[in-house]
Parts: structure tokens; C-alpha cells; sequence
């Protein structure tokens, strides 16, 4: 409905302009503009009860807002709520760059949008003493919460600019914080500290045509309020691969480079199931369903079907594994009971006549029918 100073404004704004209309009209044109107003805000009530998807918590996450008319690829001068952590990572994008002349420098067009972000995964430069790492640092819209399940996905992809940069390498991650990194003096190791919550565990990604992503699911300690993407690990503990066609001779640098585009984290929903605790007769069965639906389903009697149909006392769990690959667990209690033999149709009566007419004579239950 309209509020009061709606319905005020209403009248007066009618009484303005058609001052010959009566009270009987006005009255019905604002029971017409309320009635509008009950059906515009049971629509909003009905679409805000809606499922919906649930929402990527990284700020700008595929790179695609930034500053125009800043000079360079340093990507911490130009775009926002991303920040370089060690050295400089670079900024590519279509609307910077002509699109042929990009994906002739990078050998790719971003996974989606028109931009992506790259840096040093492997090696490090005569020049410099240490481990070169060329992290990038995101900020998330919301802390994550305590022992709560998260998914993450991020896509990447190897450039090669042969000889320097020639070697592939996985062990890519990501990993979440609290902190803000800020830059660390090149003499300095670049080798971060934090231990990545999702790490890519196959070979070295060597897949130069299409993208790789990179996912998992992880439980947060609680408070993270920023992402970091990189390879965490020394140049002894990451797997490595000389990438096809490129050239590598004794001297040349070993150095690897990554792309990065579309990252994701998103909170699992909870698992549970419907319902959770149960009294039912003896020899009858309910049905227990499980929640989130659309995964894979595994109980604790061997079914792997969703609902589950029992009709014995005891404790049911079941561990969903969701399309995301997320393991979600859950658990109810079904107890039984002997209900006795069933009389419908009887009922007691609260008063009786026994006057001998055959009409409630006697204090007796009943048949309805």
C-alpha cells in the first residue's frame, strides 16, 4: 500500500490539476494506484523468495574494471582491487590493446571479457637472488566465514616467449588471508609464506590453446578478506615442463609465465536432510530427502538414491558430493513405534438417555457411519 505521505501527495497532486473530479473518483484512482503498489510489492516478495545463484565473492574477477589512460602493463596502476604482492605483474587487456596485436604478445584472448592478468611463476634473474614470484592479490566483498565450506575455481593459462620464457610449471593455487601484502625489497626472497587453500596437484600445465581451471573446495579459518594467486612453492618442489617448441640451452634463463582470468569463490550451501527426526509406525516408511539436490549421493546403508526410502529405527548419513565436487555430510534419526490395531469410524459420546426409547439408551462408543 501507499504510505501516508503517498496517499497526501496523491490528492493533492489530483485536486491540482483536475479539480473537477469528485471525491468518488479520486477515491477510486487511489484504491487503483494502491492496488498496484500490493501487486508491485507481492511480485518483489515473490522474487526475493526465489532461489538464486550464489555470489562470487571476488571483487572485479575477471580483471575488467580498471583506470583508462594509464601507460604500462604494471597491473597495480591500473586495475581495481587487485595489487601486486611481489615485483609486477601485468595487466593485458582488448580494449588497451588490439585484440590481433594481444594475442600475438600473449598467444592467447582472455577466457572471458576483455581482460586478464599475468606474472613470473618459475625461475628467477641472474640480477636477483631469489625465487622469482609474481603473486597477485585480490580483495573479496565479505570476510569468509568460520568453518565454513567454500568453492574456488580460477582459469590459467602458459605464455611463451621463447628463450626466456620457456618452462611450464603446476602447483598453481590460491590462497586467502586477512592481511594486505604490500611490496618486499627485491633482495628479499619472492617466495611467499602463506600455504595455498587450493592447490593445483597434476602435471605441469603445458596446454597452450586452451585454458586450465584450476578448483576446489576448502573450509575457511574465518576473517579472509583477500586472495592470492601464484605458485607457493619453491623452484625444487614444483613440477615442471619445457614447453613444446620452445628452445633451452645450458645458460639460458628458466623462467615460466601464467595467465590469469575469472576467478571464483562462492559458499557452499549446508547439507541436511528432510526430515531430520522422524517417529513412524511399525511396517510403514518414510521418505528422507537429501539437501542440496543435483549431486552424487551415498547413504550409510549403501544406496546411493535420493530419497531414501526406510523403514527401520536408526541414524541415516549421507555424503554428498556436489556438482562442483564439494563433500557435504548430513545425518537423521528415524524412530518407530507399535501404533495398535486402528478403529475408524468410533467415536465416544458425552451424554446418554436411558429412557428405553432405543435411543442412546446405553453409555457406549459409537459407529460415525
Amino acid at each position: 500500500p501507499l504510505c501516508k505521505n503517498e496517499e497526501v501527495f496523491f490528492f493533492a497532486y489530483q485536486r491540482t490539476r483536475h479539480r473537477k473530479l469528485s471525491n468518488r473518483v479520486l477515491l477510486r484512482q487511489a484504491s487503483m494506484v494502491k492496488m498496484k503498489h500490493r501487486y508491485a510489492i507481492a511480485f518483489l516478495m515473490c522474487f526475493g523468495c526465489m532461489p538464486s545463484p550464489a555470489q562470487n565473492l571476488v571483487r572485479n574477477p575477471g580483471f575488467e574494471n580498471y583506470t583508462p589512460g594509464v601507460s604500462g602493463t604494471y597491473l597495480e596502476d591500473i586495475v581495481h582491487d587487485w595489487y601486486a604482492y611481489f615485483s609486477s605483474p601485468d595487466y593485458f587487456s582488448t580494449e588497451i590493446w588490439d585484440s590481433n596485436m594481444l594475442e600475438d604478445y600473449c598467444g592467447t584472448l582472455p577466457h572471458g571479457g576483455h581482460a586478464m592478468a599475468g606474472g613470473y611463476q618459475l625461475g628467477f634473474f641472474p640480477h636477483m637472488p631469489a625465487y622469482n614470484r609474481e603473486y597477485i592479490q585480490g580483495e573479496l566483498t565479505e570476510p569468509l566465514k568460520p568453518n565454513t565450506l567454500y568453492y574456488a575455481e580460477m582459469y590459467v593459462k602458459p605464455m611463451m616467449k621463447s628463450p626466456v620464457i620457456n618452462w611450464a610449471v603446476g602447483n598453481l593455487g590460491m590462497a586467502f588471508t586477512h592481511m594486505h601484502c604490500t611490496h618486499i625489497d627485491s633482495t628479499d626472497t619472492f617466495l611467499i609464506k602463506e600455504i595455498p587453500e587450493i592447490e593445483y596437484t597434476g602435471p605441469a600445465i603445458t596446454d597452450k590453446t586452451n585454458w586450465t581451471k584450476i578448483s576446489g573446495c576448502f573450509r575457511a579459518q574465518g576473517g579472509e578478506t583477500k586472495i592470492i594467486i601464484g605458485n607457493f612453492r619453491n623452484d625444487g618442489n614444483t613440477d615442471t615442463a619445457l614447453l613444446a617448441g620452445a628452445e633451452h640451452h645450458p645458460g639460458d634463463y628458466t623462467m615460466s609465465y601464467y595467465l590469469f582470468d575469472d576467478l571464483l569463490v562462492k559458499e557452499m550451501p549446508s547439507a541436511y536432510i528432510d526430515p531430520a527426526e522422524v517417529l513412524i509406525c511399525k511396517d510403514s516408511t518414510v521418505d528422507l530427502r537429501a539437501f542440496p539436490e543435483g549431486g552424487q549421493y551415498t547413504w550409510n546403508t549403501g544406496a546411493v538414491t535420493n530419497p531414501l526410502s526406510v523403514s527401520k529405527a536408526g541414524t541415516y548419513t549421507v555424503t554428498i558430493v556436489t556438482a562442483e565436487g564439494c563433500e557435504l555430510n548430513a545425518a537423521a534419526n528415524v524412530a518407530v513405534k507399535h501404533c495398535g490395531p486402528q478403529c475408524p469410524g468410533l467415536y465416544m459420546p458425552n451424554a446418554f438417555s436411558p429412557n428405553g426409547d432405543g435411543r442412546n439408551d446405553y453409555f457406549l462408543p459409537m459407529n460415525m457411519e
